[in-house]
């Protein structure tokens, strides 16, 4: 996966729940150019070349969710 650390840690912080990260991709794909915090630009820009990292980042989350309920 060619995403940064903190950014995907930033991921894990806002989407406790699948229906969060659902929400969390809603916003990416309707948020401007101008998206704050920088890291959900940056992310947009690269789910916009690359549309299977979605998929790679909804993966990596519920590897870390299963960690919290273990």
């Amino acid at each position: 996966m060619n995403l940064f650390e903190e950014e995907l840690n930033q991921v894990f912080k806002v989407a406790e729940t699948e229906k969060e990260l659902n929400n969390f991709f809603n916003h990416i794909a309707m948020s401007s150019l101008f998206t704050k915090p920088p890291f959900l630009y940056v992310l947009k820009c690269r789910l916009a070349v690359d549309p299977e990292m979605e998929n790679e980042i909804r993966d990596a989350w519920k590897t870390f969710r299963e960690g919290d309920v273990k």
